[in-house]
């Protein structure tokens, strides 16, 4: 809009003749110009706010550490923070998250000095667009090796706060592979630390942190799986005739019960069938309610109405089967809502 205006301004120039005229296309370029300028400085700071996340709080770290990563074909300091559910990675002197890696994604954590076969890894392609550049490629695992103890050995002893001879070499580097399904999308990050000791402790604490990781995301993953299954069962068209018709068949034995209670007040048998009738629906409704709990656990159940209609009636139906005696006026009106339903 504002080139629109500055052209429509030079359009109306070339019509008009006279110092006000050339005064007034000034003043119209002028104020474009600044607009420009206030729209350009108001989107930078708003990507400045929202591009860049922070990394993990204090409370939530495991472990806070400077490695150096390989990047770009040298080996760069970064700051790493270790939770129990992610790895984040920043610079140095920096609260701004540049790339993560989540716990339960990671496949392997592995010495690379200890890494026999790469067919598995040159098959996966590291067309990572995050900030930081994925991983050189290599023919073979052999070539790879040497290729980075070349690097490492060109990489300068200032790249790292407090960095040994010892470390400058490829024994003190270690390798972390995610999921090719995961956010990462099978990227291999390769990380370096100052002392053997400290990457052994490295290696052994992600393998630790990961494996629980992924004990916990498999275990939500088969309850959801479940829980899906459990969700198109209970709501399919089957099942939901079938409840339908216990609904009513409950509502006609709340009819017949209270028409004839009184006149067979003195039949044994009427009356025991009645209590057998009512333990069966009392039976058949609890079961629905577990399995419409597992199904819509557990917001989703709590927020339905229905359901909580449900679970009342059958806690009170539960309730009086026991010691406590509940007048069956109330349990009747709240049955009868079902049919409502």
């Amino acid at each position: 809009p504002a080139v629109a205006a500055v052209s429509a301004a030079g359009e109306c120039a070339a019509r008009l003749s006279g110092e006000g005229a050339s005064g007034l296309i000034e003043t119209i370029k002028s104020n474009s110009l600044r607009r420009m300028s206030f729209l350009r400085a108001t989107q930078a700071n708003s990507r400045d706010e929202l591009s860049q996340p922070s990394i993990p709080p204090p409370a939530d770290r495991v472990n806070d550490i400077v490695l150096r990563i390989l990047l770009h074909g040298n080996w760069q300091p970064r700051r790493v923070i270790f939770t129990n559910n992610v790895i984040s990675f920043a610079l140095v002197d920096s609260n701004d998250e540049i790339d993560i890696i989540f716990m339960s994604e990671i496949s392997n954590v592995e010495e690379m000095a200890s890494v026999e076969d790469d067919s598995q890894h040159n098959s996966r392609t590291n067309a990572s667009e995050h900030s930081e550049h994925p991983n050189p490629s290599a023919t073979s695992w052999s070539s790879k090796l040497a290729w980075l103890k070349h690097k490492s050995a060109r990489s300068t002893a200032s790249s790292l706060p407090g960095a040994q001879d010892s470390c400058s070499t490829i024994p003190c580097a270690f390798q972390i592979a995610t999921d090719p399904d995961g956010h990462n999308s099978g990227r291999i990050y390769y990380l370096q630390a100052q002392t053997r000791a400290e990457m052994d402790s490295v290696v052994e604490q992600l393998r630790g942190l990961s494996a629980v990781a992924r004990k916990k995301a498999e275990a939500r993953s088969r309850f959801r799986r479940s829980q899906d299954a459990m969700r198109r069962v209970f709501l399919s068209r089957p099942f939901q005739i079938l409840a339908a018709t216990l609904i009513i068949a409950n509502f006609l034995a709340n009819l017949i019960e209270a028409q004839f209670s009184v006149d067979m007040q003195g039949n044994d048998t009427f009356s025991e069938s009645l209590d057998a009738l009512n333990l069966f629906f009392t039976v058949i409704f609890s079961v629905e309610l577990v399995l419409n709990l597992y199904a819509h656990w557990l917001w989703p159940f709590l927020t339905d109405p229905w359901s909580l209609l449900d679970a009342i009636i059958v806690i009170l139906s539960l309730v009086a089967l026991g010691p406590v005696d509940l007048p069956m006026t109330v349990l009747r009106v709240l049955r009868a809502f079902r049919v409502i339903r």
